[in-house]
């Protein structure tokens, strides 16, 4: 069976930069298996994978505008360090995730911090980057119904959307404790005679805070 339209294909695959280092592969790991035409993968990708067929090998380079797009200045902000919840524990270097104010999840490179302001890059780790490929196709077949409907691979039985959604707003819970008075561990804001008391941790939660 050929790859063409939308087909489940699981495939092993080797990604290098263009000096040849590989910065990932399946090797040594299960493959990957994805849905094709699903908008979930670079169309470089996977515009040199249709019409592969199972078994099939084949390397290819994916040049930025068809990869993970080019470099955008505009991408790379400062902001003072008052206003990032548990600054003092960030390190240069360092990738972090946190919720845009419209409630996407975005990834941002620690690119420098300085004595009040931290600097964020959030761009694409391989923005800007051509990259090349190596994949071996090992199996190509018709997806399920639910797997287009989703886009993606259903890996187990037991999947569940609704358990993601769960676990989504568990993150979303805990997110929340950025936005109170108290050390940077608290669930909760606590009262003021409670911060007197010398607590972290309030209402059911609260606990005595240790020297």
């Amino acid at each position: 069976m050929k790859i063409e339209g939308k087909k489940k294909v699981t495939l092993d695959y080797t990604a290098m930069q263009e000096d040849g280092t590989v910065f990932d592969t399946s090797e040594g790991y299960a493959p990957l298996k994805i849905i094709t035409n699903a908008n979930n993968i670079v169309p470089g990708f996977e515009k040199n994978i249709a019409g592969m067929q199972e078994g099939e090998e084949k390397e290819f380079t994916v040049a930025p505008e068809e990869g993970y797009g080019e470099r955008i200045e505009e991408l790379i902000k400062t902001v003072e360090k008052s206003k990032v919840p548990g600054s003092e524990k960030l390190k240069e270097g360092v990738y972090i995730q946190f919720m845009s104010p419209e409630g996407y999840p975005v990834i941002a490179l620690i690119k420098k911090i300085e004595d009040d302001k931290i600097t964020f890059d959030m761009n694409h780790p391989l923005a800007g980057k051509t990259v090349k490929f190596k994949v071996k196709i090992v199996k190509v077949e018709e997806p399920t119904p639910e797997e287009l409907q989703h886009g993606h691979v259903h890996h187990e039985r037991s999947h569940s959307h609704a358990k993601e959604q769960q676990k989504a707003n568990e993150n979303v819970k805990t997110d929340k404790k950025n936005d109170c008075d108290c050390d940077d561990d608290c669930e909760c804001e606590c009262t003021e005679e409670e911060k007197k008391e010398g607590k972290e941790n309030c209402d059911c939660k609260c606990k005595d805070k240790k020297d």
